[in-house]
């Protein structure tokens, strides 16, 4: 019996019920916010990427500023040999048009080592040879460190995410080496009429067996450096972002240092090759993985893209890259317009 005066004090806690219902509701809002949370790093990521094209584009014109013309796609390199040679007096650059931007991208002294030595002798740095090293500004953050084993030579390439533009792959004009088998043997190291065809992008090749290929200035760009596509993201199957030594890797090899070839140009032309398809693309039963020979990304919806003049565009995944050349009159879509620069077909990239 509670006396007149007295106080009691009640304590109550949380049932199991009461706490049973609170994690659920924790557990609820964390599964709520985490979609959040990855699409803000995944925007974070796609923003670095656009950041990494925007300094290549600055690198691009400066070195139109300095050599009065856009670094080419180097050039081939001879059968079974991913190097280039160094010794040759051939007038042109062999390395890629990223090895080429080197020194307006801070990376003077791993440019001049590589010129040097070559892609494969390179032991003034750090030990390692130039196909080993990693440009951060070649890499979208969303792939991450990408690498290429190679079981030949025991190492591995870095990898480059971004590609130059060409028209279409032309087999024996993009791939002639300088073995016998050269188409221009007959033609002293001089493009032919179906080489000339594949050029129409902003970066063309350098040379062939030893003889350099006209360069290309800023006046030969008649759609104008602002409205045509320099580089893009390239396609890559995100199940080999690393190569797992079987059933791949050839498109990346030997990364970002190599010439005119897959791992650093792609094609827009959709002939056998899709010019655009995301990252998680995957065709059953496929192992030639012909579809990363054109441009994707892992962003959703958008390829980020740097034009000649070094402005930085998200072009939509759902493009229009119809390409017909039977049709009267030919019919070109926005990409292919973007891309080639002397089609007189302007398109905004917006």
């Amino acid at each position: 019996m509670v006396q007149l005066g007295e106080c009691r004090t009640l304590r109550r806690g949380f049932t199991l019920v009461e706490l049973l219902v609170v994690i659920a509701i924790i557990g609820t809002l964390i599964a709520l916010l985490l979609p959040a949370v990855q699409s803000s790093r995944e925007s974070a990521r796609r923003i670095q990427c656009a950041n990494n094209l925007k300094q290549i584009g600055l690198a691009i014109n400066e070195h139109l500023a300095q050599r009065k013309y856009f670094p080419t796609a180097g050039s081939n390199v001879a059968a079974g040999n991913p190097s280039w040679s160094t010794t040759t007096p051939n007038g042109f650059e062999r390395g890629s048009w990223m090895f080429q931007l080197l020194p307006f991208l801070e990376e003077a002294t791993i440019y001049q080592a590589g010129k040097r030595d070559g892609a494969f002798s390179v032991a003034s740095l750090g030990g390692k040879d130039l196909m080993e090293l990693q440009i951060r500004a070649f890499n979208c953050p969303s792939r991450g460190d990408r690498t290429s084993l190679v079981t030949d030579i025991a190492r591995f390439y870095r990898n480059a995410d971004y590609a130059g533009v060409m028209d279409h792959f032309q087999q024996e004009d993009w791939r002639a080496t300088s073995d016998s088998a050269s188409p221009y043997n007959s033609t002293g190291g001089k493009p032919t009429a179906e080489a000339n065809k594949i050029y129409h992008g902003l970066f063309v090749k350098g040379g062939q067996d030893n003889v350099a290929w006209p360069t290309l200035g800023v006046r030969r760009v008649t759609d104008g450096i602002s409205k045509t596509m320099a580089a893009a993201e390239k396609a890559v199957w995100n199940k080999y972002y690393q190569w797992q030594g079987t059933g791949g890797g050839y498109w990346e090899e030997p990364g970002w240092a190599h010439g005119a070839h897959w791992e650093t140009m792609r094609c827009i032309r959709p002939t056998s090759i899709p010019p655009i398809v995301p990252d998680d693309f995957a065709r059953p039963g496929a192992t030639d993985r012909v579809s990363e020979l054109g441009f994707g990304s892992p962003h959703k919806a958008v390829i980020n893209s740097v034009f000649g003049d070094g402005s930085v565009h998200g072009l939509s995944m759902n493009i229009d890259t119809t390409v017909s050349d039977a049709t009267s009159p030919p019919t070109y879509g926005i990409f292919y317009r973007l891309a080639v620069r002397d089609d007189g077909l302007h398109a905004d990239p917006e």
